[in-house]
């Protein structure tokens, strides 16, 4: 189950790699599993744990029936101490294959589902929304998972050729996956002008949001990359991490 050539970056990685070996086993006849259960702390599993359902909704061989949840340990709160003695940790569970579906009948808003390549490069344009939210490699103040999602409907009727150059986020060439950033620019100038028309809006942080530094959305879209298990290394200044920082104002 462990046997791999490649090295695998953080734990939340090894996780979906150790999950996706589960079910390649399965497929193979070498193993009887039914439930996979990840445990984890982290919510950028939940990203992690549907670009990988999205991803194996393309293959062409239909991945093995191994129903998958996330399982989040959540800690019994102060109140709940003082007026149960015997008050445990409660586990925050999300099965993510029914929540890809409910996220794509969200995005799309149409009865019959679209491709399952085009269900891919929407699920990949909105975690790379949600790495802009604050992750362990970039954030962008005034970005929330709500905000981002909301405003993906809209972005899939209006722009449908930037959804498109999604797919080159799990290309594996460098060139290509920077070129995501344009997709990835037009959500944040999407999401500055929703929360910019909400109420109680704080004028500093619109401004934050359109006049970012350019190195957000590159490394956005190194993370959005990497979670599809496509990690560039070596220099990674062309992704905003180290070197000079280069800053740019948008109208």
């Amino acid at each position: 189950m462990f046997q791999r050539d490649t090295a695998i970056g953080e734990g939340d990685l090894k996780l979906s790699v150790i999950e996706q070996r589960v079910k390649d086993l399965v497929l193979d006849d070498q193993l009887e599993c039914d439930l996979h259960i990840t445990c984890t702390i982290d919510t950028d599993s939940i990203a992690i744990s549907l670009m990988d359902a999205a991803r194996r909704n393309c293959e062409p061989i239909p991945a093995p029936h191994v129903a998958g949840c996330l399982c989040m340990r959540e800690r019994a709160t102060k109140r709940d101490l003082e007026d149960d003695d015997q008050a445990r940790a409660s586990y925050f569970t999300v099965d993510y294959e029914f929540l890809l579906e409910l996220l794509q009948k969200k995005m799309w808003g149409v009865s019959k589902a679209p491709s399952a390549l085009d269900q891919r490069k929407a699920t990949a344009l909105l975690c790379a929304g949600w790495t802009l939210c604050g992750c362990d490699f970039v954030g962008l103040p005034g970005m929330n998972a709500e905000l981002v999602l909301n405003c993906m409907p809209s972005y899939i009727k209006t722009a449908p050729e930037l959804l498109d150059l999604m797919d080159s986020a799990w290309s594996g060439d460098r060139e290509a996956t920077l070129g995501v950033t344009a997709a990835i620019r037009r959500l944040v100038l999407m999401c500055a002008s929703n929360y910019a028309d909400a109420p109680r809006a704080r004028k500093a942080t619109v401004e934050k949001m359109r006049n970012y530094d350019y190195s957000v959305l590159q490394r956005s879209a190194w993370v959005v990359s990497y979670w599809n298990h496509e990690e560039f290394v070596g220099s990674l200044v062309d992704f905003g991490f180290g070197g000079a920082m280069c800053s740019v104002e948008v109208s």
